[in-house]
């Protein structure tokens, strides 16, 4: 949401230009929440003075700038307001710093994703997200919980007769890894089977987790499933407990004539519908597959890192309808030559792929669904100035538009606004980029309003200046585009 560029400049003069800068006023929202002293299954008391901080960061888990900080009140409430106006990132983060002597050990959200003992994320957008109820739970360091950790451990087989059930003379697969996450699918940690196909989590605190698989291409789950499908074991653990047999049963796509249809929904973070290093999945898309005629056959939400699987015992021509979650639009379809990473939906209105045939034992595992955030609703935009066409004999094409996700900046609001002088005008919002052989492309109103300057002081050798260039909105600034005029 929030892109930056930042120059060094070797200072000769004492006037430097550069544009365009606009800081403006925006929605203000409350991440609010409470702090107790001991576990979420014990009795709650309340710790004040415990100090909470707001970060913002444009990748997630980044702690990139400290927004707010504020401390709990008598009855452990804290409250840290955000101005979007002011700080617009892609990720907020809540902080709770642990008081002197204190040790997290847990923290709940309703409207956001834990990412660990003392830290909960909230991603944009955040309309109609619910900012209240984000608990923190500390101890006293050397002070025990009441009760101990427990164990979740099972087996992973191969189901050679695909019955779900582990028979007589069916061996254990190693070398499979196993994830535990907790209730939101957020992955804790994760082990590999053993020569036995055996695993364990052991020291797990009390509370609801999910125990899933990692997908091999070339198998099919069978144990455990829901109406056919894969599924994961949703574990209600209690203190020193130990639960037994979570297992899973796979068998191999040729095994009984299986075939099958499946891959990935991952978040298309710069929107070129590829799938790109350090992309993450996303967990909970309905997906849903369709016969010849059209009709539902199956559906499932996408497990832990964005995986779904159809398995599908008569060949023919199917289709896969992916369900958009509520703020993303679908990403570009076909891009590339690589079509195990590009994007499949090539009907965005109706969330579905083409037609795809199976052949029997046939395993289709590049069926993809990209999927990027959108921006604010009726948001207006200032599109960068930038030269395009050919200019003393050098081809220039920075495409700063719409189409191609151009460097802009998002108009929310009248707020003030770096220019030389108060007579200048403010930024025009454009419906799109016009770049030009004069970079003078998005000046629809005719006025000069892409520049801004202010004095350095003084000139001397060698002094450095930095200047950082905010761009608000969902585009990125893939270029650092900035005019310099000195003068002395």
């Amino acid at each position: 949401m929030s892109s930056r560029c930042q120059m060094s400049v070797v200072l000769v003069g004492w006037l430097v230009s550069i544009g365009p800068v606009n800081a403006v006023a925006g929605a203000e929202y409350l991440f609010a929440g409470r702090v107790y002293e001991g576990v979420p299954w014990e009795q709650d008391e309340p710790i004040q003075s415990v100090t909470v901080e707001l970060w913002g960061g444009n990748t997630s888990g980044q702690l990139q700038q400290l927004i707010n900080t504020t401390q709990t009140d008598g009855s452990g409430w804290y409250g840290l307001l955000l101005d979007t106006g002011d700080w617009a990132f892609d990720y907020y983060i809540i902080w709770e710093k642990n008081s002197a002597g204190y040790v997290s050990t847990d923290a709940k959200t309703v409207g956001g994703t834990r990412l660990n003992a003392d830290q909960i994320q909230f991603g944009w957008p955040l309309d109609g997200v619910d900012f209240s109820g984000n608990k923190f739970w500390d101890k006293k360091e050397g002070q025990e919980p009441p009760a101990g950790g427990g164990t979740i451990r099972g087996t992973k087989f191969n189901d050679i007769d695909g019955n779900g059930q582990r028979d007589t003379g069916e061996p254990g697969l190693v070398g499979w890894q196993i994830t535990l996450a907790d209730d939101d699918g957020n992955v804790l940690a994760t082990v590999t089977t053993d020569a036995n196909g055996d695993y364990e989590f052991t020291g797990v605190e009390p509370g609801v987790y999910r125990v899933d698989e990692v997908q091999q291409s070339g198998w099919r789950q069978s144990s455990p499933e829901v109406d056919g499908q894969p599924a994961f074991w949703a574990i209600g653990l209690e203190p020193d407990a130990v639960v037994e047999d979570a297992d899973f049963g796979n068998l191999q796509d040729d095994q009984n004539g299986w075939a099958s249809i499946g891959d990935f929904v991952w978040e298309d973070l710069n929107r070129n519908g590829l799938q790109d290093a350090g992309e993450p999945g996303i967990v909970g898309v309905m997906v849903s597959l369709l016969d010849d005629t059209g009709f539902e056959i199956a559906s499932m939400p996408t497990l832990t890192n964005g995986f779904y699987e159809f398995g599908v015992t008569v060949p023919g021509s199917y289709r896969v309808r992916f369900a958009l979650p509520t703020g993303f639009a679908f990403s570009p379809e076909g891009q590339g030559n690589d079509e195990a990473i590009d994007s499949d939906v090539v009907d965005p209105s109706a969330g579905e792929t083409w037609w795809i045939t199976l052949a029997p034992g046939e395993h289709n595992d590049f069926t993809d669904a990209g999927m990027y955030r959108l921006d604010v609703s009726n948001a207006q935009y200032d599109y960068g100035d930038a030269p395009e066409g050919l200019i003393d004999g050098k081809n220039y094409n920075y495409s700063t538009t719409l189409a191609n996700n151009g460097a802009r900046h998002r108009i929310v609001a009248v707020g003030p606004c770096l220019r030389m002088t108060n007579g200048w005008p403010r930024p025009d919002a454009e419906p799109d980029g016009q770049p030009n052989i004069h970079a003078s492309g998005d000046d629809i109103s005719g006025d000069m309003d892409e520049y801004a300057a202010w004095s350095l002081g003084w000139p001397f050798q060698g002094r450095v200046c930095q200047a950082r260039v905010y761009v608000d909105g969902g585009g990125r600034l893939r270029r650092c585009l900035g005019g310099l005029q000195l003068r002395w």
